[in-house]
């Protein structure tokens, strides 16, 4: 019986991890779903150059216009001009889908006490949870290849272009929060001791 629960559990966590969508950006960077309205920076991007083979940048999408792309790499501000992108893959939030594929490997476990039904209920669960845990981890990405960049302002810090306005050697990358990390919102300021 043992042996059996095993390779249910073995199987499922296979099925799962194989269509799901690994993240592109750094740990803690990317904002949960709800954050991103708020969130006031670019999606990450993944940029493969056209100029030599195996050659790409990534970092924050800053800005797209018709005739440049602008990434905020690990150390400075990179500018692409169109003839030398191949394609920008995206992805503009954390998907969260680890608690899908949790549900989906306990919801296939419990089916060993339907008996026969068993037969049915435990591939509608592997099934469905691997579709819904699949899904769920390629919501936040996107594929654009070339030409395609107009589709890309909406995920830019600066939708509207590059502003006139801005040094471009004073746009500083997001901060990263980690999880224990307190928001603005909850530190304390009172001065007091704690």
């Amino acid at each position: 019986m043992r042996s059996k629960l095993a390779l249910y559990g073995g199987a499922i966590a296979l099925l799962l991890m194989a269509g799901c969508a690994g993240s592109i950006a750094p740990k803690h960077w990317l904002p949960e779903a709800i954050e991103v309205p708020q969130d006031g920076y670019g999606s990450w991007a993944s940029v493969t150059l056209s100029i030599g083979p195996g050659e790409f940048s990534e970092g924050e999408l800053i800005a797209a216009t018709p005739d440049t792309l602008f990434i905020l790499g690990y150390e400075k501000l990179e500018a692409y001009g169109f003839n030398e992108v191949a394609k920008v893959h995206l992805q503009s939030y954390d998907a969260n889908y680890s608690a899908l594929a949790v549900w989906t490997t306990i919801g296939s476990l419990s089916t060993i006490s339907h008996g026969v039904i068993l037969l049915i209920s435990a591939p509608v669960w592997i099934i469905t949870g691997t579709i819904a845990t699949s899904s769920q981890s390629h919501a936040p990405h996107k594929t654009v290849v070339t030409g395609g960049w107009k589709q890309l302002q909406a995920h830019c810090r600066f939708p509207g272009g590059m502003p006139q306005s801005i040094d471009r050697k004073d746009i500083k990358p997001k901060p990263l929060k980690f999880p224990d990390q307190k928001s603005p919102d909850q530190v304390d300021t009172s001065g007091g001791i704690h």
